[in-house]
């Protein structure tokens, strides 16, 4: 009888887990997000806590900031770096239009330790900015995908479930609005340019293309995947087959005393 209930009990470990490693997807968590716009004439900008209405990531995963400008002048221009209270971030993606001198892009920090000053540089002046920022939890480090492109849409394919995928848009018009299934965040004038930016729980691993309303004079869209926490846990085919394999022979042994 001790033997058979040992068994019973072994057998149901096993079962429990498999289900947790059968099941390993868990959606990403939106901690908080703010957004900011500004019109004026510079090559830096300093965005402070307060300009984002207390806006604090500490204790999150991960630091997502978005931006969206229009370029002074004609030549090329980049967003030559992002830091967050004195922290460099980490370039996703950015995508600059010479034919419409407008510029979007998305950085981002994993773990960020404490809140303060967002600053932004540029390699040349642009008349205006559009941020947004969010703090994510269960949420997996660095970047899975990106894409970026001219035009109101980006698509990329994502290759996990439960991977969420964040936008940023800029077109040379006054609206940048996000398009159902993105949450909107940014949508503001940037100049004589409007930016917009917006975030989408995907539930399953597939296509993708984020798209924004407004002008269609020269869009720019970009946009990064990121991973799940639960990513990290190991793939059916390699731990749960084997533990299926040991319930099996548990139950025939237990059939057979």
């Amino acid at each position: 009888m001790m033997i058979r209930s040992i068994h019973r009990i072994v057998i149901a470990a096993i079962f429990g887990l498999l289900l947790t490693i059968v099941n390993p997807s868990m959606a990403v968590l939106v901690d908080a997000t703010a957004t900011f716009s500004q019109l004026s004439l510079a090559s830096s900008r300093v965005i402070t806590p307060a300009n984002l209405g207390g806006f604090d990531p500490t204790g999150s995963g991960k630091l997502v900031v978005t931006v969206s400008s229009e370029k002074n002048g004609s030549g090329l221009a980049s967003i030559t770096g992002i830091t967050y209270n004195s922290v460099a971030l980490t370039e996703a993606v950015q995508f600059f239009s010479s034919v419409s001198n407008q510029l979007t892009g998305i950085f981002f920090l994993d773990n960020p330790i404490a809140s303060g000053n967002l600053q932004i540089n540029y390699s040349s002046n642009q008349n205006g900015i559009g941020v947004s920022v969010l703090a994510l939890s269960e949420i997996a480090p660095g970047v899975a995908l990106t894409s970026g492109n001219d035009g109101q849409s980006t698509s990329l394919t994502t290759l996990l479930d439960n991977m969420f995928v964040v936008a940023s848009h800029v077109n040379n018009g006054n609206s940048g609005a996000a398009q159902s299934p993105l949450t909107a965040l940014l949508n503001a004038d940037v100049g004589s340019a409007g930016g917009g930016s917006g975030f989408q729980q995907v539930p399953f691993a597939g296509l993708v293309t984020p798209t924004f309303t407004g002008s269609n004079v020269r869009p720019v869209t970009v946009a990064a995947a990121f991973e799940s926490a639960a990513a990290a846990v190991p793939e059916p085919a390699t731990a749960s087959l084997g533990l299926i394999g040991v319930a099996g022979l548990l139950v025939r042994r237990r059939r057979a005393a």
